[in-house]
């Protein structure tokens, strides 16, 4: 009988101990599967977030008798990977709650709190960081982002690890971009943002130069290096009137080619990388910014920076013709090179550009109506093209332009009446040109831009009072003010 019962124990145990063994390959499974298919569609992502679900219920149906650290472990990475799959999946609340689930587990387990159990919790408020700035919840992204930095380094203190160095760095850029996630650059915690990420870039090289570098710790090198140009760039922000703007734009320069470097280096390891060549398109993106930021601006060398940001742009949506993401982010390519061209009197070459991105928007919104993504990126590109269209003086394509943000703008808030608001700002940019195209079509009619920019300034007025205006609608209300009071004048 004895013996009996020590088979049925151990058979038993062999299966509960094989389940476990499922779980962990599960795992395994979703975390390659999700770092390659981060960016991919949402039907993607859906597939990855039933495979999170079968291995929670894997950890949910293991006895008691081998619910122990490991098992506790897994399940919280398990958690973790679904917030993250939630976010990038814009279900920003799911990942909230997904976020918070983990760190209530942590606060309600019995399990020693050693260097594991701060590493996860350090996790657990950088996710909830990225969703709380996502939302534009900054004051509590910035105090989450705070506690994910102290929980990192305790984690660190219990065990000096590579791992944990990592993910202090990770919290540092999280910490980073919460304090300067701010649409108006005035309200950015600049300096505490440089703070952390000096330290994050200190963390980071560290950790891949005492070993060969993994591709994930090649990326976060590469963007810790692209945030810290960030930082930079917006230092050289005209709004801030900083007297060493330049000072800083070159170092924006130099913190956006190291992040080029070693991007193109992980490439080298893994050509097909998706979510390597995303980072790089944001790199490339900048260089080229930055370089028509210059003074004078070098458009020529933009030009070539814009002209690389294509062809990666041109990579992505290849590999995934029915991503959304990706085809904004081809069309958005296409118009920084048009600007690039139109300052060079290219013009032939920047219509085309401009044609070939209008339509890319036209579709993505025409494909899903009520994605209000899609129907900015179509307002914010008919502006930018009139903008385009103004400056090589073609005054009709620019109307055109301007006229197809605004009905545009009218249709959003049809579909989406609650975020009327949030157009408002892009309300004001159009009604800005609408009157400049008007006042170069008909230089002596008055009446008609004159209601144009009392009609903005009504807009940009309420919004001041209401403590909302962004940098960029700040700039467009004092030009609207200057504008009307030059019409006034005798």
């Amino acid at each position: 009988m004895f013996w009996h019962q020590r088979r049925e124990a151990v058979a038993a145990r062999d299966t509960t101990e094989k389940v476990r063994q499922n779980a962990e390959a599960l795992l395994t499974n979703i975390t390659h599967d999700f770092r390659a298919t981060v960016e991919a569609k949402v039907g993607s992502l859906n597939a990855l977030k039933e495979i999170a679900a079968s291995a929670g219920q894997y950890y949910e149906n293991l006895p008691a008798s081998l619910r122990d650290e490991r098992s506790l472990r897994l399940e919280l990475v398990n958690g973790l990977l679904r917030a993250d799959i939630a976010r990038n999946a814009n279900e920003l609340e799911a990942s909230l709650a997904e976020a918070t689930a983990v760190k209530q587990s942590l606060a309600a387990t019995s399990v020693q709190r050693g260097g594991d159990w701060w590493l996860l919790k350090s996790r657990a408020e950088i996710a909830t960081a990225e969703v709380l700035e996502k939302q534009d919840r900054q004051a509590e992204a910035i105090s989450e982002g705070h506690a994910a930095i102290e929980s990192a380094r305790r984690a660190l203190q219990e065990a000096n690890q590579p791992e944990a160095k990592r993910w202090l760095a990770v919290a540092l850029l999280t910490a980073a971009q919460a304090q300067t996630s701010t649409k108006s650059p005035a309200m950015a915690d600049l300096a505490a943002a440089e703070k952390f990420l000096e330290e994050a870039r200190a963390l980071i090289a560290a950790v891949n130069t005492s070993r060969p570098p993994l591709l994930d710790h090649a990326r976060q090198q590469g963007w810790i290096l692209y945030e810290s140009g960030q930082v930079a760039k917006k230092h050289a922000s005209p709004s801030l009137k900083d007297p060493t703007a330049a000072d800083h734009l070159v170092q924006a320069k130099r913190f956006y080619a190291e992040a080029s470097a070693v991007l193109e280096k992980a490439l080298e390891a893994d050509s097909a990388n998706i979510s390597v060549r995303r980072d790089l398109l944001a790199v490339q993106d900048a260089l080229g910014d930055c370089e028509g930021l210059s003074q004078p601006p070098d458009y020529a060398a933009a030009l070539q920076f814009h002209t690389q940001a294509l062809d990666t742009a041109r990579w992505l949506s290849l590999r995934d013709p029915d991503n959304a993401s990706w085809q904004r982010e081809l069309a958005s390519a296409q118009t920084n090179l048009a600007d690039d061209l139109v300052h060079l009197h290219r013009f032939a070459e920047a219509t085309a550009l401009l044609g070939q991105a209008l339509g890319i928007h036209r579709v993505l919104v025409s494909r899903q109506p009520g994605d209000m993504d899609s129907r900015r990126s179509l307002v914010d590109a008919c502006i930018r093209c009139g903008k385009l269209w103004l400056a090589a003086g073609k005054l009709e394509e620019a109307l055109a332009d301007f006229t197809s943000a605004q009905q545009a703008v009218e249709a959003a808030r049809t579909q989406d009446p609650a975020s009327t608001s949030a157009w408002t700002g892009r309300t004001i940019a159009i009604l800005l040109r609408l009157g400049e195209v008007e006042l170069k079509r008909k230089p002596s009619d008055h009446a008609k831009v004159r209601t144009l920019y009392e009609k903005a300034l009504a807009l940009g007025t309420e919004l001041e009072k209401a403590g909302k205006l962004s940098s960029v609608d700040e700039k467009n209300l004092k030009e609207v003010r200057l504008l009307l009071k030059t019409l006034s004048a005798p």
